[in-house]
């Protein structure tokens, strides 16, 4: 991985000062909600001078300098409020090898995703040509892995696919028998429901015909998917060769159906459904509140699990079989939470933070008491018979590196916000309530209406930058009138190797168990500042509302919330069974 993180686009030398050069920081903002970025320019012969010229004043706005003497690539910062800017180069030896390219340190928000692209492919020459496009941009991006999280997909129309398919040597390149006049309905529905849903891809990119696509433009449409928020697609309505015509998920598929072959048609009905916004690489087109269904109707369609259609409009009989399925998915799910609503109406619950003032015997005396715990509390049951009543994991590097030990747990009612689904986990037993996310997780201060709070699971869950503040949710949602806190020290020894908001275990304990991270092991820089935010919310909340919180964490550094002793709520030596309240 490069030390810029994710890369969004490269300096081409041989495109000069045309379009495809550009670097606008406020489209990708508005695509994917970031607010960093960063030039990179690494120089590993000679020397080179990049000057930026702002293209609504034509005047320099930034300039950088870099030879081969200095071993450090050189960076230049963009904020999502800065002007499109063309990069020039101004000075540079004959003997200049370098590479200029833009990107973030800011996390993916979909770090696991897979674009499938798809184009027609009229003759063996257009395939031959862009299949060989599509190689160089995997060789050239494999430290961002674009060849496992991308396929490239030939629709032949009516032409026999069989022997076009001896032309293609690339790896990660499938060719398809089409119709006339069907792309990309045919294409989409192999990928979405038929034969190709093995490739397991997450998102569509729609290519155009007509201008062969830069090996920039698959770069493009793979940061996009990784980091484009779910409520918002890509559209560009001209032809381009280094943007893609269309990018969008395939729960746009799901919820609204296969497009047809008028495109813009399609992208205007994913805007209609009144849950999506259109970003282009000219403007961020807001959703008309003319165009906005009821918001009842609103409620239905976010509820309902829509109908699979295929290209002649029948469906198979694996087709109703999967639709069905699906649909007692959703309704089991929307049944789990309603019946966990005011399940422990008056009763206190324990929320179990994971800090190192957390002592294992402790936990026993907890066995009846409703107790919701998260991460890896699980480190503590070979030394306790306590099992907590519910278990939560929100944070994705927890989800991705202990995804067995996670599904593995038995005993208590495990409920994950919907996302954890998104990195590739599982569990059928678990109940999965929407997250609600902030308009940004990187800067969510930013966001006048951050953070939300949620007494109704039904409704989804506010994200507040912690577990225990979803877990309090949890606890209003079930009728719980007193929160007790306990292990919540709101404190943290930080590691020197730090990649963007992600540091690398080394050795630092800042949790109950000494093996609580191993060596090397990623984790999310915690943002004590957001976390207070978060916790002042539901104090007040719950105070409008005569539910207590106290915080008898045996050591803590957060004030937000009343203090308490622990060992006067629960003594030692009283009596209790091993019965949990269910």
């Amino acid at each position: 991985m490069s030390p810029l993180g994710a890369r969004f686009q490269r300096f081409d030398p041989q495109a000069g000062q045309r379009s495809e050069n550009i670097f606008d920081p406020g489209l990708w903002s508005r695509a994917t909600g970031l607010f960093g970025f960063s030039a990179e320019l690494r120089v590993t012969s000679g020397s080179v001078e990049v000057s930026f010229e702002a293209l609504e004043t034509g005047q320099e706005s930034a300039r950088l300098r870099a030879c081969d003497t200095e071993h450090a690539p050189q960076y230049l910062k963009f904020s999502s409020s800065d002007t499109a800017v063309l990069p020039v180069i101004v000075n540079t030896t004959k003997d200049a090898r370098y590479q200029l390219t833009f990107g973030t340190l800011q996390e993916a928000r979909i770090p696991d995703t897979r674009v499938a692209f798809l184009i027609q492919g009229a003759s063996a020459e257009v395939i031959t040509r862009v299949s060989n496009l599509y190689q160089g941009f995997t060789d050239l991006e494999s430290d961002q892995n674009a060849g496992a999280d991308s396929r490239l997909f030939f629709d032949t129309g009516r032409l026999n696919p069989r022997p076009l398919r001896n032309r293609v040597s690339v790896e990660g390149v499938h060719v398809l028998a089409g119709s006339r006049g069907s792309f990309p309905r045919r294409a989409a529905y192999e990928v979405s429901y038929g034969r190709l849903t093995s490739q397991e891809c997450t998102h569509l990119c729609i290519l155009e015909a007509d201008h062969d696509p830069l090996p920039d433009l698959f770069l493009r449409a793979l940061m996009l998917s990784r980091f484009m928020p779910r409520d918002r697609f890509f559209h560009h309505p001209g032809m381009s060769s280094s943007w893609p015509a269309a990018l969008f998920d395939l729960r746009c598929i799901y919820e609204v159906g296969l497009p047809r072959a008028d495109l813009r048609d399609y992208l205007y009905r994913l805007v209609q459904d009144g849950t999506r916004r259109s970003v282009t690489p000219e403007t961020l087109q807001e959703t008309p509140a003319s165009l906005r269904p009821p918001l009842s109707k609103r409620i239905r369609q976010h509820l309902s699990v829509p109908h699979p259609r295929s290209p002649n409009g029948r469906l198979s009989r694996l087709q109703r079989d999967l639709f069905e399925c699906r649909r007692q998915q959703a309704h089991s799910n929307r049944m789990m939470l309603s019946l966990l609503k005011n399940r422990h109406k008056g009763k206190r619950a324990v929320v179990i933070g994971n800090g190192p003032s957390l002592e294992i015997a402790d936990l026993d005396r907890l066995k009846t008491e409703v107790t919701f715990a998260s991460n890896k509390i699980y480190l503590a049951y070979g030394q306790t018979k306590w099992r907590p009543t519910y278990y939560s994991v929100e944070d994705s590097l927890v989800i991705q590196n202990n995804q067995r030990a996670i599904a593995d747990l038995d005993g208590s009612i495990k409920i994950f916000p919907d996302t954890v689904r998104a990195f590739g986990f599982t569990d059928g037993k678990a109940i999965y309530p929407r997250l609600l996310p902030p308009k940004s997780f990187q800067e969510p201060l930013a966001d006048p209406d951050f953070p939300g709070f949620s007494d109704d699971l039904c409704q989804g869950l506010c994200w507040g930058s912690t577990i225990t503040y979803s877990q309090i949710q949890m606890a209003i949602h079930m009728g719980c009138n007193e929160i007790i806190l306990i292990g919540v020290d709101h404190s943290y020894t930080l590691p020197k190797i730090k990649e963007g908001n992600i540091y690398h275990y080394e050795g630092e304990q800042n949790h109950f168990h000494p093996e609580y991270r191993t060596a090397g092991e990623k984790w999310h820089q915690p943002n004590l500042e957001v976390l207070e935010v978060s916790y002042r919310k539901a104090r007040d909340f719950c105070a409008a509302r005569d539910i207590r919180i106290l915080n008898a964490s045996r050591k803590t550094c957060l004030d937000v919330f009343e203090r308490s002793d622990f060992d006067t709520l629960f003594p030692p030596k009283e009596k209790r069974d091993d019965t949990q309240h269910f």
